[in-house]
C-alpha cells in the first residue's frame, strides 16, 4: 500500500490470475457496493475490473476485482516519466468516458446531487460555493445551462450556454 493511499489496495497473485483487494473501514466518502455497481454498469460499455466481490463487516468494507493487463501509473517507470504518464492517463479517460452511455447512466454527480448529499451527512458548504438563490453561478450562467465541453487542447471545460 502506498503511503497516501487512502483505500489499502492488496494485490494477490494465485493460478487464476491477479486479483485486487481494496480494504477500508465503514466511512462516508466509499462504498464498496456502490463502487461494485458502477464497475458492473461500465463493464457492459468498456474494459473495467471484473467485480469477483464485495462486502462487509461489523468495522469494514471490501471489494476483491479481477486484475487487467497493464502497469500501475505510480510504479518506478512512470514516476521517472509523470508527463508521459499523465497524458496516457488522460488518453485513458477520455476514451472511458467516450465509450460511457452518459444519458444512460443512472448515477449522479451533478451539483445539486453533492451539495444534498454533503448536507445530510452534516457538512456545511460555504454559501460562497453554493449557487445563488436566483439559480446563477460564476458569471451569471444557471447552473442548470453549465457543462463539460471537450477542449480542442484535450481538455474538458465548463461551458455555459443555454
Amino acid at each position: 500500500m502506498h503511503a497516501k493511499c487512502r483505500h489499502p489496495s492488496l494485490q494477490r497473485c494465485d493460478a487464476s490470475g491477479i486479483r485486487f483487494i481494496k480494504l477500508d473501514p465503514h466511512n462516508p466518502e466509499w462504498s464498496a457496493a456502490a463502487e461494485a455497481e458502477r464497475l458492473r454498469w461500465a463493464g457492459r460499455y468498456t474494459p473495467v475490473p471484473r467485480v469477483l466481490e464485495s462486502g462487509r463487516d461489523a468495522a469494514h468494507e471490501w471489494l476483491v476485482t479481477e486484475g487487467l493487463s497493464g502497469e500501475s501509473a505510480v510504479s518506478a517507470r512512470w514516476l521517472a516519466d509523470p508527463a508521459t504518464a499523465v497524458r496516457a492517463i488522460g488518453v485513458g479517460l477520455r476514451a472511458l468516458h467516450e465509450s460511457l452511455p452518459v444519458e444512460e447512466c443512472p448515477f449522479r454527480w451533478d451539483v445539486p446531487t453533492r451539495l444534498a448529499v454533503a448536507a445530510a451527512r452534516g457538512i456545511r458548504v460555504p454559501d460562497a460555493l453554493r449557487p445563488p438563490a436566483a439559480g446563477g453561478s460564476p458569471g451569471g450562467v444557471p447552473w442548470r445551462c453549465v457543462r463539460a465541453e471537450h477542449g480542442g487542447d484535450g481538455c474538458r471545460h465548463l461551458v455555459g450556454s443555454c
